[in-house]
């Protein structure tokens, strides 16, 4: 159990680091380990309560006449037109990975003219195999399963398709199901 420190306490810790150096002071961070943090951080987000406290720190705050100019300076020619983005996305962009992604432990592939796509063109690999079995979309409302509980094994004979939500939920809890609220059953499948 995480114990939390008095003020007192805190303000002590505070007086006796006082005049220490911290330890990377001086240090210069190899390029190569700068574009590995920078990469790293692609695509992180921060909490809404982390935005909502960032604005509140910055509200008010003026930027010199330097930092105007530094800023403007670094933004000259970065319009973000149609073109420029279509020239760093997809297969351009230097993040792609074959339009495969992992979201949530599951894997989504790019599908840009699939009709259910999310909004960044992609859809669920274990939609696609149940699709690909039963020979036509998935609608919106019908429901996929992974009977092994493995998010990311996207066999056919782990797979289930149901017609509704509640026949899914009512399935994983054991209760009674109507053969026609299936769609597929990958137990059935050779």
């Amino acid at each position: 159990m995480k114990k939390s420190l008095t003020k007192e306490h805190r303000i002590k810790i505070s007086e006796a680091l006082k005049g220490r150096s911290a330890w990377n002071k001086g240090k210069k961070t190899p390029d190569e380990i700068k574009v590995k943090i920078s990469l790293s951080l692609i695509g992180h987000k921060h909490s809404e309560k982390t935005k909502k406290k960032m604005s509140e720190k910055h509200k008010g705050k003026k930027f010199s006449e330097e930092t105007i100019r530094k800023i403007r300076e670094s933004n000259i020619g970065q319009k973000r037109t149609k073109e420029f983005r279509d020239k760093i996305s997809g297969k351009n962009s230097p993040h792609w990975k074959g339009g495969i992604r992992y979201h949530n432990g599951y894997i989504q592939i790019m599908s840009p003219k699939h009709p259910f796509r999310n909004k960044k063109n992609y859809i669920l690999e274990h939609r696609l195999v149940i699709e690909k079995q039963i020979g036509r979309f998935l609608k919106p409302e019908e429901s996929s399963h992974h009977i092994n509980k493995i998010k990311n094994d996207n066999r056919p004979e782990n797979l289930m398709a149901f017609s509704t939500d509640s026949a899914h939920r009512r399935f994983e809890k054991g209760g009674f199901i109507n053969s026609n609220e299936i769609i597929f059953d990958g137990r059935l499948y050779h």
